[in-house]
């Protein structure tokens, strides 16, 4: 016979377990759009930069874009 306090232990942890992971991975899922979003801006703000010649304005040079990748 099955005891019901293991049971109910059992389907409590796998639960918790369940409630982690998805909450894990949608964490990584906001972190990647947020970068995205931060990029494009920093994108943005050197186009500004590049076509004012604004040396005034603000760039983050650590923050690598695509095309500085390859």
């Amino acid at each position: 016979m099955i005891d019901e306090a293991e049971l109910f232990y059992k389907i409590e942890s796998k639960q918790f377990e369940l409630d982690y992971n998805n909450s894990f991975d949608k964490d990584i899922r906001e972190y990647s759009k947020t970068k995205g979003q931060v990029e494009a801006l920093e994108w943005v703000k050197r186009l500004i930069a590049k076509e004012s010649g604004d040396e005034d304005l603000e760039i983050d040079n650590s923050i690598m874009l695509g095309k500085e990748w390859g």
